[in-house]
């Protein structure tokens, strides 16, 4: 008959993949966390960079009317974004806002051939870096938000 002790190396033997599996998949989970909302505080600032033709990036300050385009945008697109957990690709333009509450985070944009794409958060939240897809109607406010001449 088994010992207390045998029994006992038993079931931590058994254990020990078994919380592998959990643990991972709970890290999983909080990494791709489907329908994560993006609660940025106010956006009072920030800078848009634009890769050109030549593919160099060009930085300018975001001008109040930008400024109001991208948070407009961000109210409209708070829902649906989940965990980055691959390297994103090069970005066509970039947002670099400044929150009312101090905190800068960084807005990457990636456009496809087909004209949709995906936009990637990174900042300081726990949940960050959030990754969502775009229609291209999506791009095109964003590309609009990212020029100089916004309306």
């Amino acid at each position: 008959m088994s010992t207390k002790k045998e029994l006992v190396r038993r079931w931590v033997v058994w254990l020990s993949p078994v919380l592998r599996i959990v643990v991972a998949a709970a890290i999983i989970a909080n990494l791709t966390g489907c329908g994560k909302d993006v609660p940025l505080p106010p956006i009072n600032g920030g800078e848009v960079s634009v890769r050109g033709a030549d593919q160099q990036w060009h930085r300018e300050p975001l001008t109040e009317q930008q400024v109001r385009s991208i948070s407009v945008w961000f109210e409209d697109h708070r829902t649906g974004w989940s965990g980055l957990w691959e390297t994103p690709p090069l970005f066509q333009f970039e947002f670099s806002i400044k929150t009312t509450d101090g905190q800068t985070h960084s807005i990457g944009v990636n456009v496809r051939p087909t004209g949709d794409g995906t936009t990637y958060v990174f900042g300081a939240r726990p949940d960050f870096p959030l990754r969502k897809g775009l229609s291209k109607d999506d791009i095109e406010v964003l590309r609009k938000a990212a020029s100089k001449d916004t309306p």
